[in-house]
């Protein structure tokens, strides 16, 4: 007795190429799903790789910015250091200019008394005596040579018995303090500390 019909067999037969071509499938899908995996590994990685050049192009940009606001600074300072010291210098030039300009006043002046009979009035020197020592009386020296200037027609003006000092630069000597106390010399002084231009005195 056929448990089966004997039309099974042939079904089962014709189904076969069903079957090949549904495992053929599932080969496909599977060798498509491993191919799908390993292009998102590959994905994966290059999201990765990405990111580290990120990060690297990152943090060259921070280097080169570091760099180049090194350099700018350094090169502000260096700026500033040239116009510091041009504006020295230019002031310094001034300086100079004004001196040249002084010291041409006081050789034409001293060239017009020299060229006079008249008596000189050395001073009066109200400063320091340290400043009298080593400026005023080695000017004044110097003025004499320079000019040919008479001792007989000097006549120094200063205080405080300092007449020695000028012994061998002029015949004359007039001191202050025949004319003026202590304290009225003082408050002459502290009026007008620098001798830079003609007072009462």
């Amino acid at each position: 007795m056929l448990l089966l019909d004997s039309a099974y067999g042939r079904g089962t037969s014709s189904l076969a190429p069903l079957f090949k071509a549904a495992n053929n499938l599932q080969r496909s899908i599977d060798d498509q799903q491993h191919k799908f995996r390993r292009i998102e590994e590959q994905i994966a990685r290059a999201r990765q790789e990405f990111g580290v050049f990120r990060d690297r192009q990152a943090k060259v940009r921070r280097t080169e910015s570091e760099r180049t606001q090194a350099a700018f600074k350094e090169l502000r300072d260096r700026l500033r250091r040239q116009i510091a010291w041009a504006q020295r210098a230019n002031r310094q030039e001034e300086r100079l200019a004004g001196w040249r300009s002084q010291e041409a006043v006081v050789l034409d002046r001293l060239g017009r008394l020299a060229r006079t009979d008249e008596l000189i009035v050395v001073g009066p020197w109200a400063g320091e005596v340290g400043f009298e020592l080593l400026y005023w009386i080695p000017f004044v020296r110097w003025a004499t040579s320079k000019f040919g200037l008479d001792p007989s027609r000097l006549v120094v003006v200063s205080r405080g018995g300092t007449k020695p000092w000028y012994d061998q630069l002029a015949e004359h000597y007039i001191d202050l303090f025949d004319f003026l106390t202590l304290d009225e010399f003082r408050s002459v002084v502290q009026a007008a500390p620098k001798q830079r231009s003609v007072h009462g005195l």
